[in-house]
């Protein structure tokens, strides 16, 4: 039977390929078509029945080392929103021409940049190589390598939620006006602050002096905010507001990230007593360590650094790696919320810092 086999396999060879299949591996499986195209050529005049199939079967069996890494980019397939690199690596279309790498291979940087299209809320640096999101446009750092976002700035006016400073030369937002500290380089943003109407934007109002605007988390906190120190006052009375937790003495009110987190935020020392955490449910983007008493930012997860006091946070990480539909991966393989990706913020929350570093906003 062997000998039979040997035979039919030497046929295939000699009769089906012969000295094309040179030809054949010079050209992988390329080369396996066109034998096949001459073989069915040779069909047509009589030569027999039988080339076409065994001309391609044979060829692309003996070049399969060569079709192999091929295959992968034949049969992926991206998403609308997605751009597919070199490597057939799928990545978001607002990765594309921000200045960073997100492909692996260059594919999605340089030449293709040319001709790119920004996405919507985007706006190209003048060399036409790099995209950036338009709040970063004129907001007095420079994002584009060539530095033409910070150009022209006195003809541009300022996107919605943004406040150009008096000089016309910067944007910033709305929320930095009169918050006791100088976001304009011209420092008009702390002037006139008695007329500036902090309580039109969400979560905010202003101190008792009326000359500075604090977030509504900031109210019982205990730490002063307000200069005059009005935010620490009568805080007994105060309802804690909305995603905030009042200490047991009545006198503070902490956001609800910083209860149970294993450090002290409450002077009276009750959002970290062990009873308590037992029965605390963690916050929206928290996580409960197998402690059952400790919560963590859900970012913290499998960052390679222990923030459970057990270590629970490193366990079983692979399966965790795989990010599920509500998290992002960040560049080191480690999870985190979708709307902590270039949220504007100057916190780099992955631990590689790449949710920072793709000058887009996830939606």
């Amino acid at each position: 039977m062997l000998g039979q086999q040997g035979q039919i396999r030497s046929v295939v060879r000699d009769q089906c390929v012969g000295r094309n299949h040179v030809q054949s591996r010079r050209f992988g499986w390329f080369g396996a078509l066109t034998v096949s195209f001459w073989a069915w050529i040779g069909k047509g005049r009589g030569v027999g029945c039988g080339w076409c199939v065994c001309a391609c079967v044979y060829v692309l069996l003996t070049d399969l080392y060569i079709f192999i890494p091929v295959l992968p980019w034949l049969v992926s397939s991206c998403e609308p929103d997605e751009f597919k690199c070199n490597n057939s690596k799928c990545i978001s279309a607002r990765m594309v021409c921000v200045g960073y790498d997100h492909c692996g291979d260059g594919s999605g940087e340089g030449e293709v940049c040319e001709n790119w299209n920004c996405t919507e809320d985007y706006w190209k640096c003048s060399h036409n190589l790099q995209c950036i999101h338009q709040f970063r446009v004129c907001d007095g750092d420079s994002y584009c390598s060539d530095g033409s976002d910070e150009w022209d700035c006195e003809n541009l006016n300022c996107i919605e939620g943004r406040w150009k400073c008096a000089d016309n030369k910067q944007c910033i937002k709305n929320s930095q006006v009169c918050n006791g500290f100088h976001e304009c380089n011209d420092k008009s943003d702390e002037s006139n602050c008695e007329s500036w109407n902090c309580t039109g934007i969400f979560l905010m109002r202003k101190c008792a002096d009326h000359k500075q605007c604090i977030w509504d988390y900031q109210l019982c906190d205990g730490d002063i905010n307000c200069k005059d120190g009005s935010d620490e006052l009568n805080c007994e009375m105060r309802e804690c507001l909305e995603g905030t937790w009042r200490c047991l003495d009545k006198t503070q009110c902490i956001s609800d990230e910083h209860v149970c987190d294993g450090f002290i935020h409450c002077e009276d020392e009750t959002d970290e007593d062990g009873d308590f955490c037992d029965t605390w449910d963690c916050y929206d983007d928290g996580w409960k360590c197998a402690d059952n008493i400790t919560c963590i930012w859900v970012g913290y997860l499998c960052d390679s650094g222990h923030q459970c006091p057990d270590g629970s946070d490193e366990i079983n990480c692979e399966a965790w790696r795989n990010c599920s539909k509500d998290l992002w991966r960040c560049d080191d393989s480690s999870c985190i919320p979708k709307p902590l990706v270039c949220d504007g913020q100057k916190i780099r929350n992955c631990p590689d810092g790449s949710d920072e570093n793709c000058e887009y906003t996830y939606l």
